[in-house]
């Protein structure tokens, strides 16, 4: 199998993956021949994890604790030191059965700004809010949700918030956007760009950037401060009906998971690939628009319908407290509560769907 390098704009941001079309390709099936599916942590964290996954959905789950009996091999960027120590292990058989939750931040800061090296995967899966969707491998891979890296003191489930969610419908302003700008390459800085520039003023049009190092951003307000305090974009969010979710340093950002804490509906862009899917649908929730249509979002949104602006915002809210919960915003929580054990539980269901086929053809087979 050949490798294929994927770049997120700069060129010491890359990692290398093996296509992978089907699950046989890539992971040994026959250690996933037992039901439920067993599962198996590297160091106290995915220890952590995998207990809490296998406890919550017993039916599909089963932590174990020797490695050789397991199907699914999980790791965490705190089960590798570098690389080396990745390949090197035992049961590492060039990736296979092995799951990298947050692939993005290992062997390297522990920012959005995925693969600060030449990061070889091998046949390993990956679980990251980094995927697009021209490089994720479906059924496969694993997209999830970018969070902040420390808490937020902005963002604390306010007590008037089941009131504001309950009022569903449009909201003063339409739509927002807040967020730093840096002259780096990768394409989704000049998206917020975009949207600073060319959006249309109005009083329900919200846009609030910082632009830093910006010595290729030739306008005069490149060393432009935020206008209103940084500490706002909670109460920006309370009051707008959508939120501009552009990717930074990678396709994602922790903004998706903060619209989508305060009611706020996601505006993302067409090659972002939501948590869990495709498995979860978020298709009532996000409004997508391609990267043409970037200078008339505003216009977009305005032509929505409030019936479908208030369906939305009930999926949108359902997929929040499902998926990602006020207990994940905060930060990358380990053991994650929420998103991991479904994310597990996701590729359970994927696992018994490749043994499900194989015995409806074999019984097709026998009845011939």
């Amino acid at each position: 199998h050949r490798h294929v390098l994927y770049h997120y704009g700069m060129p010491n941001q890359t990692y290398s993956q093996i296509p992978c079309e089907r699950l046989e390709d890539c992971w040994d099936m026959t250690r996933c021949s037992k039901r439920p599916v067993t599962v198996y942590g590297y160091g106290e964290t995915a220890v952590s994890m995998a207990k809490l996954a296998a406890k919550r959905y017993p039916d599909n789950l089963q932590w174990v604790e020797d490695p050789q009996t397991a199907c699914v091999l999980l790791a965490t960027r705190h089960s590798f030191a570098t690389p080396e120590q990745m390949h090197t292990q035992p049961l590492w058989n060039a990736g296979r059965n092995h799951l990298l939750w947050d692939a993005d931040a290992y062997f390297g800061e522990n920012t959005d700004r995925p693969f600060s090296t030449v990061t070889n995967f091998d046949y390993a899966s990956l679980a990251t809010a980094a995927m697009m969707d021209a490089n994720i491998r479906l059924d496969f891979d694993i997209s999830t949700a970018t969070m902040r890296m420390e808490p937020s003191a902005e963002f604390q489930q306010p007590a008037q918030l089941e009131n504001l969610l309950t009022a569903a419908g449009s909201r003063p302003t339409l739509v927002t956007f807040k967020g730093n700008i840096f002259h780096w390459d990768q394409i989704w800085w000049q998206h917020r760009y975009l949207a600073y520039e060319y959006w249309e003023r109005a009083p329900d049009v919200l846009v609030d950037v910082v632009c830093k190092l910006s010595k290729r951003i030739k306008t005069p307000r490149r060393k432009r401060q935020y206008e209103t305090s940084r500490d706002d974009f909670a109460a920006q969010l309370l009051n707008s009906t959508f939120a501009f979710c552009p990717g930074g340093g990678s396709v994602g950002s922790f903004r998706f998971a903060e619209a989508l804490s305060l009611g706020a509906i996601p505006v993302v862009t067409s090659e972002f690939v939501a948590p869990l899917a495709p498995e979860v649908d978020w298709s009532g929730c996000l409004v997508r628009v391609s990267e043409a249509r970037i200078l008339d979002v505003p216009r977009i949104l305005r032509q929505i319908p409030e019936d479908s602006v208030m369906a939305r915002q009930a999926r949108c809210r359902f997929l929040f407290d499902k998926i990602i919960g006020w207990s994940e915003l905060h930060g990358r929580l380990d053991p994650i509560t929420r998103i991991l054990p479904l994310a597990l539980r996701i590729w359970s269901r994927r696992i018994e769907n490749y043994h499900r086929m194989r015995e409806q053809g074999e019984a097709m087979l026998n009845d011939a």
